[in-house]
């Protein structure tokens, strides 16, 4: 599959770079997010987080990213529930899609 091709051979790879190069006691932010295709999506989020911890980075903490000006970003549904899969709502109510930001860290 061609997904498992790229997470293995690509994915997998440039975490294990990042975790190679970066220096004890320091942090990695990695802004991913699922990617849907058709009615699917492929577990972008899930599976860093996943190997990420496998190659010994610790999960600290996912920051929401807003993305204030993306077509389509702050759409709702009939009931006011927001279409994205990832959003976050503002004091003033207003709904924005947003990506999440993993922090890890090496020890």
């Amino acid at each position: 599959d061609r997904y498992d091709q790229w997470r293995d051979g690509f994915l997998r790879k440039t975490l294990q770079n990042a975790y190679d190069w970066l220096n004890h006691d320091r942090y990695l932010l990695w802004n991913i997010a699922d990617l849907k295709i058709g009615k699917e999506y492929l577990p972008l989020e899930e599976d860093s987080k996943r190997i990420a911890e496998e190659i010994g980075f610790t999960y600290v903490e996912t920051i929401a990213m807003a993305l204030m000006n993306m077509p389509g970003a702050n759409r709702v549904d009939e009931s006011g529930v927001p279409t994205a899969k990832n959003t976050v709502k503002f004091d003033n109510d207003k709904v924005s899609k947003c990506e999440p930001v993993f922090v890890f860290l090496k020890s």
